[in-house]
């Protein structure tokens, strides 16, 4: 089977199949601008790890179609026949996992090795693999979350810093249930009494939304809670976020501030970078001594339309392209980290109201 052209009209003949299939191979002539072989080569890996199946064709499966498609044709080959549903019901797993999204509420103030995370955990995973199988990303997504400090961050191994790092896994773990939630919500057929078409207009519905998401290369779930600081490394810099700019942001509505401590030709590291970029609610980048890599990761996320608060000892050091929006200008003095942490307050008060209209005042 081979797929081009109609991304809509496509997909949905391949659903009629009721059949499973892996990647064979991926033909194109050029390039078009704006894409690169990386990122076809990320695609091609969610082509051959989706699964397939009609009736449940993973999200990730879909998007990397929507994006393949136009640059050249997939060629597919029939694995076997699947059933058209999954064992569960689309209503039934939504519960399950709204299930567990509410129960992390009651286990913030516990720790890893408590009876409740425990089971909480236990249980969601069972879940998840009841629901999309033992195989496949949501379950290996939701058992790759850490809850310890990690090499990433800089931090004190102290109490202190394993429930910071504990809480951030219990929001990367909120944020991910809730993508999976979206994802039943988007790409399930409704359950089997309400609809047996994969023409139903739910289906179709969902591949339009795919088809206007196109370009979307990576799946990040926004962190509500999470403030990504990047900066320079060593003295000032690590004083300066350990005792003045990480309290600050987390006196604030329940607010995580990381720094990511990186050697930038990891790849690895350079990932997860990324990642965290993509996952913040907001960044703040520290611009004093002209960080190139500084500037690298804000260009990225002024790129991806992250909420952005610069701040600097002087405004030479702030590019001159990027004067012209709102900094934050301190001094290295105990009346200026004061000043300093009054103004990232306002600020990030400020966006939290403005990204938020419903949320109260604070």
């Amino acid at each position: 089977m081979e797929f081009s052209d109609d991304i809509v009209f496509t997909i949905l003949n391949f659903l009629r199949e009721k059949s499973a299939y892996e990647l064979l191979s991926f033909h194109y002539s050029d390039i078009p601008g704006g894409f690169s072989n990386q990122q076809i080569d990320f695609h091609l890996r969610y082509c051959r790890d989706s699964g397939f199946v009609e009736g449940q064709l993973s999200a990730d499966g879909i998007m990397a179609l929507a994006y393949l498609t136009p640059l050249g044709t997939i060629h597919l080959q029939a694995k076997d026949n699947m059933t058209t549903q999954p064992e569960i019901s689309k209503s039934a797993a939504i519960d399950l996992l709204t299930t567990s999204v509410n129960a992390i509420s009651e286990i913030r103030g516990k720790s890893t090795d408590s009876p409740e995370f425990i089971e909480w955990k236990r249980d969601t995973e069972i879940s998840i693999s009841r629901i999309f199988g033992e195989g496949g990303r949501n379950l290996d997504d939701f058992k790759g979350i850490s809850y310890h400090p990690t090499m990433f961050f800089v931090d004190d191994s102290n109490s202190e810093s394993y429930h910071r790092s504990f809480l951030l896994g219990l929001s990367r773990a909120e944020a991910t249930l809730k993508s999976m939630i979206r994802e039943i919500e988007r790409f399930w057929v409704r359950d089997e009494q309400e609809s047996s078409s994969p023409d139903s207009p739910s289906t179709v519905e969902a591949f339009h939304v795919v088809a206007s998401s196109v370009f979307q290369e990576n799946r990040f779930v926004l962190n509500e809670r999470l403030v990504f600081m990047l900066s320079p490394f060593g003295k000032p810099f690590d004083t300066i976020f350990a005792n003045h700019i990480r309290p600050t942001v987390e006196k604030i509505d329940k607010l995580i501030c990381v720094r990511a401590d990186n050697i930038y030709d990891n790849q690895p590291v350079i990932d997860d970078i990324w990642r965290l970029t993509n996952e913040a609610r907001i960044i703040i980048s520290e611009f004093t001594n002209k960080n190139a890599n500084v500037f690298y990761e804000t260009g990225l996320a002024h790129a991806i339309g992250k909420e952005v608060i610069p701040i600097t000892q002087s405004m030479d050091d702030v590019p001159f392209d990027l004067r012209h929006r709102r900094c934050i200008v301190y001094e290295h003095t105990p009346e200026g980290v004061d000043k300093l942490k009054d103004d990232l307050t306002n600020t990030i008060t400020s966006i939290l109201n403005r990204t938020n209209p419903s949320r109260p005042s604070l």
